[in-house]
């Protein structure tokens, strides 16, 4: 493993680091570089060869005892390299640099060891004659207080440190010249095989380099901010998300990247340079750019672009043999959300049509840079379908024509629209008409073009396109909104398609994809049919939707697999924001080897990201692994856990969801069993398991038709026998007849029977109770209310039950069982002006009760509780737990046996944590981050307690593998995690 130079002697660079250039002056630093560097002449050049010939950083210190360092590394060939190196201040003043650094002060390293230093260059001679031999720009004078050396390295690790002999301040140039001349270059001869610059930076960091030669040079540039914080680093401060962005001579854009997205030719290159790896799917960045002789600059700055942090730029060349096809580098689809408030600028909505014709504009200029592979837009293009409101309908579509268009020219590029409610005349009914939407955007409009794939019918409100990208193929297949399912015949055309085109990965695009309110939300009506009925054809592996407004992003299918492929959701809608939307659009980057998405949600009106969880983020796109678990302790303080999975091991047929549960062989330990799985009913989801004493367990699951199913244990441990899956009765049905349950959770009562509580999609509460115990269940009977979406249920020590929700609008209410059976109404919690989104129920042996919620507060999510005491009847107003961290997702709360309550939840972008309530009831203890290991899913830690209070933990990566840490003591510190079992492991 080589380490860049510059970390060769980390303990080093502890020192004051300068801070970075001001934005606004990005693009001049970046045009400065290219014009201060010289380019070698191609015919100087005998052979067709190319090499790293300059690098320069250009950055301020702005206080006494600020430096920073320029690192290198020489190798690919034998013999000593002569180098210039220069820390440039005073000659800035040329190229109007304000205020440059007066005296700056060089020092030379081979390794950790200082080799030679400068203050002032003194018009050496040996230095004017390198400088002018390889084009460098000249000093202003023989007294001039710049410094430089020419030094001599036998290869390794290099670096120089630029600093102000006089403790003053103001830009200053550090450079680094391969002195070598061209003519004498072979592909044999010692050059600068890597350069790099570690700085820490308020807003970004320039790293200019040349291409010298006649022939393109690969290279591998990254920038590093995460991974420096980690062994065998361990650097403090680091930048938490930097984005990379690379630019030729002008500036020219070229190519960007956030996260690196752990593609397998990136692997591949660190590897073969030798630098050192980084974690899958960390926020570090890179890239790789095939560059032409010339001058070129890595800039650097983090995704908010306001964060500070050190951050390492890194440039290697990579081997020409390195493994590369033209297509595989990361590709975007841009998804365009609802532009209604845009179309109709009059909108209350303050939307303008500016903002529409800068989302189309900006993807037409970006398209290349971006490599945009496909646009779709996921309907409500206008405000009024055919009639018009108070723009008329003619004004709205000749507004939307107007950006359209603009995705035609100069250059076509393939996208694709979907009818929404608002496209619809009357409004929402897919059997009115949609006549300005085909006059506009109807099969006559786009037959011919070569992406065109086909429509139903006779119109254009149910369609496919046809593209390709990184050497994959793709197909787009559009769904005009239908919330009713009154065309069923569309669904088997579009079942016809997918069978038509086996070998192409499908995407589903519709209006109405997700239900409303949340972050985690489940299907809409619309969408969770479309899953159902196309689900099965393994090349399903992505949908995109709008039209719900709250929090914009629901990631894995929280309804879980039916059986059928994991199908990978995003909902963006901003119609409700400030100015109607603002012109947000999502550019989804999938990596090549297709194991992830990134998402980018940017506004060209605004030149604005937003950069919350729910808008920035990483997504395993994994066709294996867990969907869903569910965890017991039994008596000897072994766990068992349940889970769904997508596959049971690599030679299984992926996406084919089957029920499964491991059993840990040794408390405390990181063995298990392999997979044992439960078959039964095809497509069972949403899995909970039950402890059942005597060490055995229940598993609980929601079957393909939306009905309930319960499988117990009639004998202990892993080689326990089984009973078999029995269907609960009377399962409730949706006005069209069809069964509802979206998800069961299972209790154990204090008779030994069990009970099941489950909620329906269409927001009801239902409770079904086991006859005898080992016997059949009753028919589910309603708890009433409507509009619940999520809830928890829980046992008291009386033996009634306590259900929560919380409904549509947010609010959380609670229902009890009575010791005689009976039910209480629904009582709604003291919530102020806050609004939920999920919520956890524990019930303490004192007979108090105690729920947290969760709730999106722009631009993270806190955690909220409130408590009944003990024969209480008023419960107290939500309050949020004093945390150092924000960005909770779906809470999980866990009862130690000293009556303590430990939370356990994931925070945004995949980082698991806990936090444990203090001696005093509903006081809890600042939040502890857990770390991450492959970036747990939102909403799967697991927490669970052993019988000396200590913790345990399970949770599976964005790479669907599952991890187990734990407490080896009570409050001790947490092992690391390890790999759960070995069947899930690659």
């Amino acid at each position: 493993m080589r380490i860049t130079a510059i970390l060769a002697h980390a303990d080093e660079l502890r020192y004051k680091l300068g801070m970075g250039l001001n934005r606004s002056r990005l693009l001049p630093v970046a045009l400065l570089l290219a014009l201060a560097s010289p380019c070698v002449r191609a015919a100087d050049v005998p052979v067709a060869h190319s090499w790293i010939a300059n690098a320069s950083v250009l950055t301020p210190l702005t206080s006494p005892g600020d430096s920073f360092t320029l690192g290198f590394v020489v190798g690919g060939g034998a013999g000593e390299k002569q180098l210039l190196v220069r820390g440039v201040g005073p000659a800035l003043a040329r190229f109007n640099v304000p205020a440059p650094l007066a005296d700056p002060q060089l020092e030379f390293y081979a390794s950790s060891t200082l080799v030679a230093a400068n203050d002032n260059w003194a018009g050496a001679e040996a230095i004017t004659k390198a400088g002018n031999s390889l084009g460098a720009f000249p000093f202003l004078s023989a007294d001039a207080r710049d410094a430089a050396l020419l030094v001599r390295t036998s290869g390794g690790l290099n670096s120089a440190r630029i600093s102000a002999a006089d403790a003053g301040t103001g830009p200053a140039l550090g450079e680094v010249y391969d002195t070598t001349p061209p003519d004498a270059f072979t592909p044999a001869t010692s050059r600068l095989v890597n350069v790099s610059v570690l700085k820490r930076i308020t807003t970004d960091l320039t790293l200019g380099f040349v291409i010298g030669g006649n022939a393109p040079k690969r290279v591998l540039i990254r920038a590093i901010g995460p991974t420096l914080a980690v062994a065998p680093f361990n650097l403090g401060d680091t930048l938490p998300n930097p984005r990379l962005t690379l630019y030729g001579a002008g500036p020219t854009f070229i190519d960007a990247n956030d996260d690196w997205g752990d593609t397998a030719q990136l692997t591949e290159a660190f590897a073969r340079t030798g630098a050192y790896g980084l974690p899958a799917r960390s926020r570090d960045a890179a890239l790789i750019a095939r560059l032409e002789p010339g001058n070129y600059s890595a800039v650097v700055q983090d995704v908010s672009r306001d964060t500070a942090g050190l951050v390492l730029v890194e440039v290697y060349e990579l081997p020409d043999d390195l493994t590369a096809s033209p297509d595989a580098k990361p590709f975007t689809i841009a998804v365009l959300p609802d532009t209604q408030y845009y179309s109709e600028p009059s909108s209350t909505r303050n939307g303008e049509v500016v903002m529409f014709t800068d989302q189309t504009d900006w993807l037409q200029r970006h398209h290349v840079s971006h490599n945009l592979a496909y646009i779709a837009h996921v309907g409500d293009i206008v405000d009024d379908g055919d009639v018009g409101g108070a723009v008329p309908a003619a004004t709205q579509w000749a507004n939307a024509v107007n950006a359209l268009s603009r995705l035609e020219t100069p250059v076509s590029l393939p996208f694709g629209l979907a009818v929404g409610n608002h496209d619809q005349e009357p409004n929402g009914d897919p059997d009115g008409t949609s006549t300005l939407f085909n006059r506009h955007f109807g099969v006559s409009h786009f037959e011919g073009r070569p992406y065109y794939g086909g429509h139903y019918g006779d119109n254009n409100e149910n369609h496919y396109d046809l593209f390709s990208a990184a050497g994959q193929d793709y197909l787009a297949l559009y769904f005009e909104y239908d919330a009713a399912n009154a065309h069923p015949e569309v669904i088997t055309w579009a079942s016809e398609v997918l069978a038509a085109y086996p070998n192409r990965r499908a995407i589903l695009v519709t209006h109405y994809l997700a239900s409303a309110g949340g972050d985690y939300r489940g299907f809409g009506a619309q969408g969770k049919r479309l899953y159902q009925a196309l689900g099965a054809h393994d090349n399903v592996f992505l949908a995109f939707g709008g039209h719900v407004d709250g929090a914009p992003t629901f990631r894995r299918d929280p309804s879980g697999p039916y059986g059928r492929n994991r199908l990978t959701s995003f909902v963006a809608n901003y119609q409700f924001d400030p100015l109607g939307g603002a012109g947000f659009m999502r550019l989804y980057t999938l990596a090549p080897d297709y194991g992830s998405l990134t998402c980018r949600t940017y506004s060209p009106y605004l030149d604005e990201d937003k950069t919350d969880y729910l808008n920035a983020f990483t997504q395993s796109l994994a066709p294996r692994g867990p969907a869903e678990e569910s965890v017991v302790v039994r008596s000897d303080d072994r766990l068992v856990v349940a889970a769904v999975l997508s596959r049971i091991s690599a030679r299984d047929t992926p996406g084919r969801a089957t029920v499964a549960v491991a059993f840990q062989t040794t408390a405390r330990s990181n063995q298990w069993t392999d997979w044992i799985a439960l078959p039964g009913p095809t497509g069972l989801h949403h899995v909970h398991a039950v402890n059942l004493g005597e060490d055995r367990v229940a598993v609980f699951a929601i079957g393909q038709a939306d009905d309930a199913w319960v499988r117990w244990q009639e004998s202990a441990g892993a080689e326990g026998t089984w009973a078999g899956w029995q269907s609960i009765p009377g399962t409730p049905r949706q006005t069209d007849g069809s069964k509802a349950l979206s998800y069961v959770k299972g209790v154990r009562l204090t008779d030994g029977r069990l009970a099941a509580v489950g909620w329906t999609d269409g927001g009801g509460v239902y409770y079904a109770l086991q006859v005898g115990v080992g016997g059949n269940f009753g028919a589910w009977t309603a708890l009433g209310g409507t509009g619940f979406r999520q809830g928890d249920v829980v046992r008291r020590p009386d033996g009634g039950l306590a259900v929560v929700a919380v409904d549509d609008g947010g609010a959380v209410k609670i229902a009890q069982q009575a010791s005689d059976g009976t039910w209480s109404g629904w009582a709604t919690l003291p919530a102020g002006t806050r609004l939920f989104s999920q919520v956890s129920l524990v019930a303490r042996a004192d007979s108090s009760l105690t729920v947290f919620a969760t709730r999106v507060e722009a631009p993270s999510q806190a955690v909220y509780v409130s408590t009944l005491a003990a024969g209480g009847q008023v419960w107290s107003t939500f309050a949020s737990i004093a945390a150092s961290m924000t960005g909770f997702a779906r809470v999980n709360p866990v009862l130690r046996p000293d009556g303590r309550i430990a939370l356990f939840a994931t925070r945004e972008h995949g980082v698991a944590a806990h936090s444990l309530e203090s001696a005093t009831p509903g006081e809890f203890g600042a939040w502890q981050e857990l770390g991450v290991r492959d970036r747990f899913e939102i909403g799967s830690v697991c927490g669970a307690v052993l019988s000396d209070n200590a913790l345990a933990l399970l949770s599976h990566g964005a790479a669907t593998l599952e991890y187990y840490t734990y407490q080896a003591t009570l409050d001790g510190p947490w092992l690391t995690t390890g790999g759960l079992p070995v069947a899930w492991t690659r």
